[in-house]
């Protein structure tokens, strides 16, 4: 039981904490240029909507000022009144307030801006916005899909250039492997010419130093021949 009024106590100090900080943010709610150009002098001063933190509401009715507009992904956390939630979604909504989802002024409000109300209204997940296109979540999204797309035709334009580089990186690998393989081929035949002309250079020495020999041998013959004749 005590660990029941301890959770207890802590639900309770987080919703408080949640429905000041929503008031707050109620509180700084403001219109396009063009939707505070219709304002009268007197309607500007009662722009300013102050809701006390008790009296926040997740699902607005038709008297409310302000409704929620909400990403997607956030718009379970408004199915359901703040007194409903658990201490994660209190954390969860102050921490993405004016990030993932943001109060606007109803589209038809009290009768002191000059509207009548929506009688018919059931549920504040509009994306209807009455600021301008580029400041709504709706234009927000658009932007961001915009945006992607962007990235994604840079990021495959990217890709395509990295495969023209690894495609010539390999072509310039196979070059010069081919080439490496006919630099050994010419080494290989540089290294047979020059053993072909030292055996050449060995064999011509020989003849010369034989051919010299028999000269040699011939002549002496010869000389040896005349001299005998002589002698006769």
């Amino acid at each position: 039981m005590a660990a029941l009024r301890v959770s207890n106590l802590n639900r309770a100090a987080c919703r408080t904490k949640c429905r000041k900080k929503l008031s707050e943010h109620i509180r700084e709610i403001k219109l396009s240029n063009v939707e505070y150009q219709r304002l009268t002098k007197s309607q500007e001063a009662k722009l300013g909507i102050t809701v006390e933190p008790a009296e926040v509401r997740l699902i607005t009715n038709a008297e409310d000022p302000y409704i929620w507009q909400a990403l997607p992904e956030k718009s379970h956390l408004f199915k359901k009144q703040l007194s409903k939630h658990t201490i994660s979604a209190y954390r969860e909504l102050c921490r993405e307030v004016g990030m993932s989802f943001e109060a606007a002024l109803a589209p038809e409000s009290s009768s002191s801006t000059g509207r009548v109300p929506n009688k018919g209204r059931q549920s504040t997940l509009s994306m209807h916005s009455l600021r301008e296109p580029e400041t709504s979540f709706t234009a927000v999204i658009e932007r961001l899909n915009s945006d992607m797309h962007t990235m994604a035709a840079g990021i495959n334009k990217s890709k395509e250039e990295v495969i023209k580089a690894i495609e010539l990186k390999e072509m310039a690998e196979e070059e010069t492997n081919r080439l490496r393989l006919v630099i050994q081929a010419a080494e290989i035949d540089k290294r047979r010419l020059q053993q072909d002309v030292q055996n050449l250079t060995g064999v011509v020495e020989l003849l010369r130093i034989t051919t010299v020999k028999s000269v040699d041998e011939f002549l002496s013959r010869l000389k040896l021949d005349l001299n005998g004749t002589t002698d006769v």
